[in-house]
């Protein structure tokens, strides 16, 4: 399902060379996700590509605002606390990832609106 694509401000000047680089980072970690969402629906490895979910959430989250992307920033951060907080509940992967499943979409909606843009 693909959401609306969100609003974002037009960052600031000094943001652009940031901005340009995290769009050249967007495809491959669309693939990532993609790759990473193939291992936790086949079972085994699924708690490590979970985790590796929350870690690839966490380093867009640390960047998309700064280069004007706010709504990818706040998607990734909490898709990885979704998992985090699974993870720290003692949750089974599928419990978690029945939860993160919707963020997950959102973020890569989002990503996927910012590489049309």
């Amino acid at each position: 399902m693909h959401n609306q694509c969100s609003d974002w401000p037009t960052p600031p000047a000094a943001a652009v060379p940031g901005q340009a680089r995290f769009r050249e980072l967007l495809v491959p970690r669309v693939l990532a996700f993609e790759s990473f969402r193939k291992a936790i629906e086949a079972g085994p490895g699924a708690d490590a590509a979970l985790r590796d979910v929350a870690a690839l959430a966490h380093k867009i989250a640390g960047a998309a605002e700064v280069v004007g992307y706010p709504n990818a920033g706040e998607f990734s951060a909490a898709l990885e606390t979704s998992i985090l907080r699974g993870f720290a509940a003692g949750a089974t992967v599928a419990g978690i990832w029945r939860e993160a499943a919707p963020l997950f979409e959102r973020l890569l909606d989002e990503m996927e609106c910012i590489l049309d843009a």
